[in-house]
């Protein structure tokens, strides 16, 4: 089975939609069409768990942002909702990454992988978390840079006016109208920033084509520490010998296991943490001396 990433979606509720005029079965039946719309696509359209949370699984991790935004701005144009204070909204986290297993009958939390466990836990499990939007990868080198552009994001989202917010109706509309109602708004940023998501993950993923198992993937990531490791990024280096060698343990490739082990030895030396350091070596004769 060939490797591939997927982009898993959290999100809470902040402000659900509430109109007076209308029935709370018309208040549910706006979010559920918000979510259908985006997520008809997905590998696992969005589910809905009590009134507030919701999950997707995508496998165009390369558009898991533009569509965070468009969710966040559909909520933000409801009808009628008052001040931008009082405007639904939502967090959402963005989890990428490779999934092992997941079900579209699975209950919340029953899949497994790289990318349900970057997706994390719900917003509301994390009450002080400032962030509206975060993105977490499985790539440290980048996850910094994302938790920047999320701040941006949020920075941006928070001059949104209302009149701006109905970007979010015009979604069928051609670029140059959605341009014309933006056009004395920071819009071009956001372009920006879904743009520069999109090439670094569809990077992401021509790195893993071709990977048909999980040797494959743990060569792959050897590879790349290796490459870390001459540029003296010791850090980043440890961080994939580190992800290569649960590849092993996983396929039970005790040989590689144990010289990745090493390797992490070496790295954690170079980085003067030289307790982790003689942790590894020792384990890993232990682990040579025992095949």
């Amino acid at each position: 089975m060939t490797r591939e990433l997927y982009a898993v979606l959290t999100g809470t509720m902040i402000r659900a939609p509430v109109l007076a005029t209308k029935t709370e079965e018309d208040n549910d039946r706006y979010l559920k069409n918000v979510l259908d719309d985006i997520g008809r696509t997905y590998a696992l359209p969005f589910s809905r768990f009590g009134t507030e949370k919701f999950l997707g699984v995508s496998k165009k991790p390369e558009d898991a942002l533009l569509d965070a935004l468009i969710i966040r701005l559909k909520l933000r144009s409801f009808p009628d909702s008052g001040k931008k204070s009082e405007q639904p909204d939502a967090r959402i986290t963005i989890g990428i990454g490779t999934i092992d297993h997941f079900s579209r009958y699975s209950a919340i939390g029953e899949g497994s992988g790289e990318a349900f466990r970057n997706a994390g836990l719900f917003h509301d499990e994390v009450p002080d978390m400032p962030c509206h939007l975060v993105i977490t990868t499985s790539w440290p080198e980048f996850n910094d840079i994302f938790a920047i552009e999320c701040r941006i994001v949020d920075a941006l989202f928070g001059r949104l006016t209302k009149k701006q917010d109905e970007i979010a109706r015009m979604y069928h509309l051609s670029q140059s109208a959605v341009s014309y109602r933006l056009r004395d708004t920071e819009y071009d940023l956001l372009k920006m920033l879904v743009a520069r998501f999109r090439e670094q993950i569809l990077n992401k993923k021509e790195y893993f084509s071709g990977m048909d198992d999980k040797n494959d993937e743990a060569k792959k990531y050897f590879n790349t520490a290796l490459s870390f490791s001459r540029e003296m990024r010791y850090r980043e280096a440890r961080t994939y010998f580190t992800k290569s060698m649960e590849c092993y343990q996983e396929t039970g490739n005790h040989m590689e296991e144990t010289r990745t082990l090493l390797h992490i030895g070496m790295m954690n030396e170079k980085t003067l943490q030289f307790g982790d350091a003689l942790s590894c070596y020792t384990k890993s004769q232990m682990m040579a001396g025992n095949p």
